[in-house]
């Protein structure tokens, strides 16, 4: 399964290092005010200026160390995707952590508050004071979760490192689909059981390594053995054979409409998309096929999508298809 492309720009922060006890660590509101203002204002200059694109800007909020990870290879790649993330979403504080310790080097190792949350974030920290912000990038449709570290030199906050990567699909966080998956599995639904490990693969590390949900573990081997077991009862092409034509399922994923998200058939037909008539007839089999072959799919799903090919798709260059909705309710 392939994971979203995790965008780093990470000042040189060790995971290993002497632990220490440290003098001070806060989070939320146990942060003195001063402090937690300063915090959030940087926070909202540093998503305006990435959400601007506006580089320059963001290298006078940067520590040396960060000035130099963005210096090396690829900077204005990697910018540019980030901007492409922040482009058009608004963003709210998910949580913040405040740590005074007695020497660079203390790890810090941060519990979730509420039960719900059910992660754990952990990395050493570069300077005697530091801050980590996490702050959600918002839609309807998908979350991002951005986290900025922050370190104090001579007086000043700096960012000395900063990540973002998928947090959640349509307000669900990778617990969550992965506790659906293990519902539809144990019902024998394997291919809607495939389709939420997927997207639970997708955002179940927002921060790297640093962010770990407690249950990752499991999540990973569930998800591997459920992709392994899809792939090896409907290997794909997935040939129908009980359809005149013999239609050839190549690929079913996941589709975001109207806030719900629903499966997409796509399949290879003889029949070329041009004669929308005889396409349209020979996916009412196709339908029925489908129903057949993979049990329980139809019944966890108030509607199919379905999108009919003459060639398969490539990176370079998708074909001409037809496009058909099944309402599984009547």
């Amino acid at each position: 399964m392939k994971s979203l492309i995790p965008l780093l720009l990470l000042a040189a922060f060790a995971i290993q290092g002497c632990q220490l006890n440290p003098s001070e660590m806060k989070r939320g509101f146990e942060i003195d005010e001063a402090t937690r203002n300063e915090i959030n204002d940087l926070d909202m200059k540093v998503f305006q200026y990435v959400q601007a694109g506006d580089l320059n800007a963001f290298n006078l909020l940067s520590s040396a160390a960060m000035k130099a990870q963005l210096a090396t290879g690829g900077q204005q790649e990697v910018w540019n995707r980030f901007t492409n993330i922040f482009m058009h979403r608004s963003y709210r504080v998910h949580d913040e952590v405040y740590v005074n310790s007695l020497l660079p080097g203390y790890k810090l190792n941060i519990k979730p508050e509420r039960d719900s949350d059910n992660y754990e974030f952990s990395m050493a920290t570069t300077t005697r004071e530091m801050d980590v912000s996490f702050l959600i990038l918002e839609d309807k449709a998908s979350e991002y979760l951005l986290t900025i570290m922050y370190g104090k030199y001579n007086g000043k906050w700096l960012v000395n490192g900063m990540f973002v990567n998928g947090y959640s699909v349509l307000k669900k966080t990778a617990p969550a689909y992965y506790a659906r998956a293990k519902e539809l599995y144990n019902g024998g639904d394997l291919i809607d059981a495939a389709m939420c490990m997927n997207i639970c693969d997708r955002i179940a590390r927002p921060c790297d390594t640093f962010f770990k949900y407690k249950n990752i573990t499991a999540m990973e081997h569930f998800g591997k053995k459920v992709i392994q077991e899809a792939v090896d009862k409907y290997p794909m092409p997935y040939t129908l054979n009980d359809v005149n034509g013999k239609p050839a399922i190549f690929g079913i994923q996941p589709q975001q409409i109207k806030g719900e998200l629903l499966p997409q058939v796509n399949y290879i037909s003889k029949i070329t998309v041009a004669d929308s008539v005889a396409l349209k007839k020979e996916n009412k089999e196709v339908q029925k096929a489908v129903g057949r072959q993979f049990p329980h799919f139809k019944e966890n799903n108030t509607h199919i999508l379905y999108r009919a090919f003459n060639d398969l798709p490539s990176d370079s260059k998708i074909p001409e298809s037809y496009n058909f909705i099944e309402d599984t309710k009547q």
